[in-house]
């Protein structure tokens, strides 16, 4: 009897143990915060800070998906680094990043992937480039490369830039600009909902005082 009893409560603890490692994301950004990890290193929030949020159907499959990025999180000229949460009929799930300038952006179906998803374009200098998608695979973010903006260097006429502007050009019916789309948090809002602690400066000052 007392094997029995002991071999219940093992399985018990067990069941106990898995639902706690896999809790639900209630609150996005809740959950960006208690994480927030950027590139510079810095994990404060300063008083000028602003949270970006885009709310939007990245992949067309009816789900909502959550995209979160602390505007000085930006990785050169690339654009921000974006932590991306799908909705679920119980909460939000991390379903990874992706690094794309808020300012512009595509989403849509891709050539060659069979799939919806969203496409970045990261320059280089002087109207070169990379074009990169990003998709939904087994549940998570892959991304892949989908061609090179480049210039010839006897022509100096570009390659690839009809490409570019299939998903960024005048004509592309999926081209978003970020300034419609994407809304800002300030640090200020951020301290009333969340009890997020500001830093009384701001983060240019705390960079001028390291120096």
């Amino acid at each position: 009897m007392k094997t029995i009893i002991a071999a219940v409560l093992t399985v018990f603890l067990i069941c106990l143990r898995m639902q706690a490692g896999t809790d639900v994301i209630t609150d996005p950004v809740k959950d960006y915060l208690d994480t927030f990890s950027p590139l510079g290193g810095d994990d404060s929030v300063y008083a000028d800070d602003h949270l970006l949020r885009l709310d939007i159907d990245l992949f067309r499959d009816g789900h909502t998906e959550v995209l979160l990025s602390m505007a000085r999180d930006k990785n050169g000229k690339q654009g921000n680094s974006w932590t991306v949460y799908r909705d679920s009929s119980n909460g939000y799930a991390n379903i990874g990043g992706m690094t794309f300038n808020p300012r512009s952006f595509y989403i849509g179906p891709i050539d060659r992937t069979e799939k919806n998803g969203l496409v970045a374009f990261w320059p280089s200098s002087n109207g070169e480039g990379v074009m990169h998608a990003f998709v939904l695979n087994g549940g998570k973010i892959q991304e892949l490369t989908l061609g090179e903006v480049s210039r010839d260097p006897i022509t100096r006429e570009f390659k690839g830039a009809e490409n570019e502007d299939k998903y960024f050009g005048r004509k592309a019916k999926e081209h978003i600009k970020g300034e419609d789309a994407i809304k800002l948090i300030t640090a200020d809002e951020l301290n009333k909902k969340y009890s997020v602690k500001i830093k009384g400066k701001t983060y240019r000052d705390s960079i001028q005082e390291g120096k």
